[in-house]
């Protein structure tokens, strides 16, 4: 399936899609590089790890997911735009049950 993500487009039906099945430790790693971002704080696996409350390997392996699924710059510990977008629905999502 990699392989079909490096050369294909995918429209936006198609990320959600296959982002159906992220892990729950997934999703907070997306939110916790967005918090970082808009904290103007500088990622790092460290902070990553410190942000979500797991061990520095588990941090490493959830960046390398989503960086296979193109939400992450494993390299330098950045949201993609496509990241961007999954990371803002997340927060927004968790901000409406918590309002409700």
């Amino acid at each position: 399936m990699r392989s079909v993500i490096l050369h294909q487009k995918l429209d936006l039906h198609s990320v959600f899609w296959l982002l159906g099945g992220m892990t729950h430790l997934n999703k907070q790693v997306l939110i916790a590089l967005l918090d970082l971002a808009q904290g103007d704080v500088h990622a790092s696996v460290q902070a990553v790890a410190l942000a979500v409350g797991v061990s520095r390997r588990e941090a490493a392996t959830a960046l390398n997911q989503l960086a296979r699924l193109g939400l992450v710059r494993a390299e330098t510990v950045r949201l993609t735009l496509v990241g961007l977008m999954r990371a803002t629905g997340l927060r927004q999502s968790q901000r409406q049950i918590v309002a409700a």
